[in-house]
C-alpha cells in the first residue's frame, strides 16, 4: 500500500534533523504564529520541529498535537519534548491524509512539507476545515512544480514510456494551491514565496535521483522493472549533462509559504 511506502521511507529517516529542516520548519511558524492559547494541530510532525515552535509562541495556555505515520520520527520527537520540558505537546502515530478530527476542535493547523504526500488531499483539507475553529486558519508548505528537478525527472521517464508525475503538481503554482483550498471552503490564501534553490555540480544534481524512488499517491515506481529503471536514470544523468553550464546545474525549491482561513 501506499501508506506503508510513505512509513518506511520515513521512518528510515531517524537522521532527518538539519539546519535545513529546521529551518524551513521553523520558518511556517514564524511567518504565520498562533495567538496566545491556540489550541493547535501539527499534520505530519516528524520530529516536532514545527509542534515546538508553535507551542513557544503559544505559551503555557496553548496546547499541540502533532500526528505522524512515522513511529520513529514520533520516538525523536518525544525524546525532544522530554529535553525540553514541554508537557504541552503530544504526539500520536496516525496517517493524516485519513485522519477524522472532532469538530471545531482546535485553532490552528500545521503541514510542513507533507502535503504533496497525501493521497485523497481534497478530503485532507475538508476534514482540516471541520477540524478548525471559525476564524482559525491552516498553514503550510509546497514546493514549486518545477522544483527539486522534477521537470527533468519526468522527461526522464517519459523517454521510457513512463509517466512519472512531478511530486508537487497539485499544489505547485499559487493558482494551483488557491483552487485546492477553494473547494474545501477555505477563504483566499495568504502566499509567501522563498527561493532555497542553489547550484550544484554536474555529479551532485545526478545524486538526486536514481531512477527508482519515487513517492506520488499515482506513481511510486515498484512496477518498473530494473532495466526500464536503468534507462531511466541514464536519460536523467545525460539531461544533467546537457543543461550543465559553468556554474553547474539550477537545483531549484522554490518553496510557497501557504496560509489560509476557515471561512
Amino acid at each position: 500500500m501506499y501508506s506503508d511506502l510513505v512509513r518506511n521511507f520515513y521512518n528510515s529517516r531517524t537522521d532527518y534533523d538539519n539546519i535545513a529542516t529546521v529551518t524551513r520548519a521553523s520558518l511556517l511558524v514564524n511567518l504565520y504564529p498562533p495567538q496566545s492559547g491556540s489550541q493547535i494541530v501539527d499534520l505530519a510532525a516528524g520530529t516536532g520541529n514545527v509542534a515546538f515552535r508553535a507551542a513557544e509562541i503559544a505559551g503555557l495556555s496553548g496546547s499541540v498535537v502533532g500526528y505522524d505515520i512515522a513511529e520513529e520520527l514520533l520516538k525523536v520527537a518525544r525524546e525532544k519534548g522530554q529535553s525540553l520540558d514541554l508537557s504541552r505537546v503530544g504526539f500520536q502515530v496516525a496517517d493524516v491524509g485519513q485522519y477524522h478530527f472532532a469538530e471545531r476542535s482546535f485553532d490552528v493547523a500545521y503541514c510542513s512539507f507533507a502535503i504533496m504526500l497525501i493521497d485523497d488531499v481534497d478530503g485532507f483539507l475538508d476534514r482540516i476545515r471541520e477540524g478548525l475553529r471559525p476564524g482559525g486558519f491552516f498553514a503550510f508548505t509546497s514546493a514549486s512544480e518545477d522544483s527539486y528537478l522534477n521537470p527533468w525527472i519526468v522527461e526522464a521517464g517519459r523517454r521510457a514510456g513512463v509517466r512519472i508525475p512531478p511530486t508537487n503538481e497539485r499544489f505547485g503554482s499559487p493558482e494551483r494551491i488557491a483552487s485546492r483550498l477553494a473547494r474545501s471552503g477555505f477563504g483566499p490564501p495568504e502566499i509567501h514565496e522563498v527561493q532555497l534553490g542553489k547550484f550544484l555540480g554536474g555529479a551532485a544534481a545526478k545524486a538526486k535521483w536514481d531512477g527508482k524512488f519515487w513517492l506520488h499517491p499515482e506513481q511510486t515506481l515498484e512496477h518498473v522493472s530494473p532495466e526500464v529503471a536503468a534507462r531511466m536514470k541514464v536519460s536523467f544523468d545525460a539531461i544533467v549533462d546537457q543543461e550543465s553550464g559553468d556554474g553547474g546545474v539550477w537545483f531549484e525549491e522554490k518553496v510557497y509559504y501557504v496560509r489560509a482561513f476557515r471561512t
